[in-house]
Order: structure tokens, then sequence, then C-alpha cells
């Protein structure tokens, strides 16, 4: 499901331009040896139903509109589930959600440019030991080449300059930003029910930015004609494949030492499973990077190759485990829709279904 999303509008009119000043927040910035007056900026949130806010700026420079925010936040207040993929329809809702409160006329949506888009897979993992359990081993992981900061038990986060790359126990992230706010809108027992709920969710989250669209698409300016969601997947999919180091067409994984020791000596003579074997009891404790600046590199990645082509993982990763048995994440796998959740609730199905229907009425 789609999460945030930043835009940007093409520059407004004069007189649009100074309706958002009258009701915005202006920044200006001076040339201190000419005097001249170099940039205003605009600062203003639009608050939604659920004090959830649309964080609104304008460039006195090209008079240009930045909006930015959870559309699925803005409806339902948390986004721990329920979300769409509807892409265009959240844009529209952004466009609808400033002209009603500015009281003005914006481009068509199909030509603001899109600077940012969240794209993000939930799993229901059962219960909280699962969660635990998941991200003991996720802390085994390496990412080379990128930064990984750790969260305990509760999350990793992976920042670069064209994605940043979220593992987090909803439950937790629920409770520190949204849940004190909702506090003031819903009942006590609805806020458990969502809290119940988001308590097992692991939520994998993808921040696509402008320079990722940009080296993707080929092109300087990206609109938001130019994002289907196929692309959005793919670059889940992509990015997580290379966080987790395994393929999607692996169908089961032997994460244990026994089953790793028991498919690896199943599927060669003895001379070589020995071989193979040592070789990934080396993986499996001391990581790729280690083991790679140790031994010959054609050898590492002809015997890496061989225990990938049986399926076996030594790094803990798309069926990500502790080091004790756990049932439930033998059976689990993120390329995988099993534990996926799928709906959308009807919340946001409605609002968007009347913002597609008075686009659609417009255009006529």
């Amino acid at each position: 499901m789609i999460d945030t999303i930043k835009l940007k509008s093409n520059s407004l009119s004069d007189k649009d331009f100074e309706l958002v000043c009258q009701k915005g927040f202006m920044n200006q910035g001076l040339d201190l040896d000419s005097g001249e007056l170099k940039y205003s900026i605009i600062n203003k949130s639009l608050e939604g139903s659920y004090d959830s806010s649309l964080s609104v700026k304008v460039n006195n420079y090209d008079r240009t509109l930045y909006v930015e925010g959870s559309p699925h936040k803005l409806i339902l207040g948390h986004n721990c589930f329920g979300g769409s993929n509807d892409f265009l329809g959240y844009c529209l809702f952004f466009k609808f959600l400033v002209e009603n409160h500015y009281n003005i006329k914006l481009d068509n949506i199909i030509n603001w440019e899109v600077f940012r888009v969240d794209y993000t897979r939930a799993f229901d993992l059962n219960n909280k030991e699962n969660m635990i359990d998941y991200f003991i081993g996720m802390n085994k992981l390496n990412f080379s080449r990128r930064r990984t900061h750790r969260y305990g038990v509760h999350g990793l986060n992976v920042p670069g300059s064209t994605t940043t790359i979220k593992f987090y126990d909803k439950g937790k992230e629920f409770i520190k930003y949204d849940k004190t706010k909702l506090k003031n809108h819903l009942s006590t027992e609805d806020l458990l029910a969502i809290q119940e709920k988001a308590n097992t969710l692991l939520r994998i989250e993808i921040e696509i930015k402008r320079k990722k669209l940009q080296y993707d698409l080929g092109k300087k300016s990206i609109y938001v004609g130019d994002i289907t969601l196929e692309y959005l997947q793919n670059v889940w999919k992509t990015e997580v494949e290379r966080l987790l180091k395994e393929s999607e067409n692996t169908l089961q994984k032997a994460n244990t030492l026994n089953s790793a020791k028991d498919k690896i000596f199943k599927s060669f003579s003895k001379a070589k499973a020995n071989k193979l074997f040592g070789f990934w009891l080396q993986l499996h404790n001391f990581g790729d990077d280690y083991v790679r600046d140790n031994m010959n590199k054609s050898s590492f990645y002809r015997d890496r190759l061989e225990l990938k082509n049986i399926g076996v993982s030594w790094t803990n990763t798309d069926s990500i485990m502790s080091d004790k048995e756990n049932s439930f994440l033998e059976d689990f796998e993120v390329f995988s829709d099993k534990y996926e959740l799928h709906y959308t609730e009807d919340k946001i199905k409605q609002q968007l279904e009347v913002i597609h229907d008075d686009y659609i009425r417009k255009s006529d």
C-alpha cells in the first residue's frame, strides 16, 4: 500500500499565490550584501480529521506549491492497515484538500511533479513472540555500502540517497506517533482494537526518493502520470531483495543448523557436502564480508551459488529466524503474500471514489 507522498504543483497564479500567503506563515531569506529578497517560503499544515496534517509550502521564487503527507493517515487517523494502492486517487485527494482549504484552482494533477513515494507491505506475524524472533534474526544481517540503524527487537532502518528501507513493529510505532492523537477522536474500545491488530504487524516500507525516480525513469522531472503501481511494487521487491540477499524464487529456506546440514548432505556427495557445510558454518557465524575477504574470491562465489541453488540460507533472510526453532517463521517469507494484509478500509475506498468521480466530472 502507498503511504507518504510528496508532490510539487505548477506555478500558482498571482491571485492564488496571494490567497495562500494570507493563510500561511512566511519565512523570508535576504542576500545580506545586496539586501535583495531571495526567497519567501509559506509553511502551512492543513489539519486532517484526526490531527494528522498535510504539509504545504510555497516558494516565492517560482511560486510552486509543495505538498507532503500521508493520505492514509489523513483519512483514517493512522496508517497501520487498510491503506490503498491508488496513487492517482491519493494525489487527487491532496489536490482536493489544498484547493478547498485555500479556495484556489490548481493545475491538472497529472502535471504535478513527484518528489517522494513510500510503498509498504504489512504482514501479520500472529503474535509478539514471532515479532521478537523475527528481529533477532534480522539483527544478524548487514547491508554492505549502506549504514544500518537497529532498534532492538522492534525495527531496522537502512537510509540511503535514493531509498530508505524500514522494517518495524507497527504496534510500537503506533504507540509512539498516533495513539495519543487519536484519544481525542476514537473510543477506548476502538483504540484498543487498532492497537491489538497493530501489535502483530510487521511493516516493510521503502521510501522512494526523487533521485531514485529520476534514475529509474530516465528524466529530471517525474510527474504523477509517470508513476505506476507496478513500478512501486518492483522497487519494493528489488530493494528488499538487495537487503535480504535472497531470491524470490527460493521457495523454501533451510535456516537452522540441522536443516541446513540435512539439505546440503542430501544434495551433494559426502566429500563435497562436508566442504560446503563448513563453508555454510563460516557464512552463518561470521557473515559474507568476513568470509569473502579471507578466502579465494572465485571459490567464495562458486560455493555461495551452490548453496543458493539448493535453497539454503545462511543469513536468516527471507524466512528470518532467531537461533531457536519457530515453526511460524519457518513458513513466513516476505516475498509471499500468505501473511500480508491486502484489504482497503471502506472509509478510504469511499473517499477515493468520490475524488475520482469529481475528477472525471471536471474533466468532461
